[in-house]
């Protein structure tokens, strides 16, 4: 007999057999399918969840504007439209995820801040790389500023990338 897996929410404590996309509730049996991290009735059809999906988007979108406000994000920078770009054309299921359990304004903050860390620690690391110091600032600043131009592309075009 096939060993089916067991999933427990934490929030709820209950517990669901997985079979595939389907969750079966132990104590009642009701089947369910988890998407956008919500369950929803196993007898749905991809229509119904697809039309609840642009309602829950709509939803987000109206309420994205006040909550990046809230942040004091008034405007996005480069990286954060294009992580919601990604979001609303591509990763709709995240997309929805993230608005309905977090916030998706406070995940392009974190994003900005992740992008942020990251060309710190790449800077450094390409400046010791090429051999780019403070002395060579001081001894040419013409080659010390195209170095580091060159890093900063180098740097921008792996965010981009992914």
């Amino acid at each position: 007999m096939k060993m089916r897996e067991i999933i427990t929410f934490e929030e709820t404590g209950k517990s669901y057999y997985k079979d595939g996309e389907i969750l079966e509730n132990m104590e009642t049996g009701e089947k369910f399918i988890l998407k956008f991290g919500l369950l929803h009735p196993a007898y749905l059809s991809e229509e119904d969840i697809q039309e609840i999906a642009q309602d829950l988007k709509e939803t987000i979108d109206n309420g994205l504007k006040d909550e990046l406000k809230t942040l004091g994000l008034t405007t996005l920078t480069t990286y954060q439209d294009l992580r919601l770009r990604y979001l609303q054309m591509t990763d709709i299921d995240q997309y929805i995820e993230i608005g309905l359990t977090d916030s998706v304004a406070l995940d392009l903050k974190r994003t900005q801040e992740m992008i942020n860390d990251f060309q710190k620690i790449a800077t450094l690391q390409m400046m010791e790389k090429l051999g780019v110091t403070m002395q060579m600032k001081l001894e040419d600043e013409l080659k010390y500023n195209q170095e580091m131009n060159y890093i900063q592309m180098v740097i921008e075009e792996e965010i981009i990338k992914n």
